[in-house]
């Protein structure tokens, strides 16, 4: 048995996946935001790799903000930030009208996730959100 119980999931794109699960040991639901590469196999399968970003759905709302900001003003090196309570700090940069880099980092790790998007990729994010 999966310590995440899948509650839905669709395709931002090709290469992008947002889904949401219930981690059941805790009863917590969480975002994934997670890369998805291809098998060479004919049919090709999707491969999930390790480069994503997951965040408890209580994130979401700050997480959503950052993404509306950063459509506002689609300047080149626009920077958004939210700290969602002291514990996760949420960065959007925009390094041009169409891509952006978007960064969480937990208070207490020394790493952090970060996520190339374009426009079109923060639109879905947002209507998923």
């Amino acid at each position: 048995m999966s310590a995440f119980q899948p509650l839905f999931e669709t395709f931002i794109n090709r290469h992008l996946m947002f889904k949401k699960s219930l981690l059941i040991a805790k009863n917590i639901e969480y975002i994934d935001l997670r890369e998805v590469n291809y098998s060479k196999d004919s049919p090709s399968k999707a491969i999930f790799t390790k480069n994503g970003i997951c965040v408890p759905s209580s994130v979401s709302e700050d997480l959503k903000d950052v993404l509306q900001d950063s459509l506002t003003v689609p300047f080149k090196n626009r920077l958004c930030v939210r700290n969602h309570g002291n514990q996760y700090f949420i960065f959007l940069q925009t390094v041009d009208p169409n891509t952006s880099i978007l960064t969480i980092k937990r208070e207490t790790g020394q790493l952090a996730q970060s996520l190339f998007l374009t426009r079109l990729d923060v639109i879905s994010i947002i209507k998923q959100l």
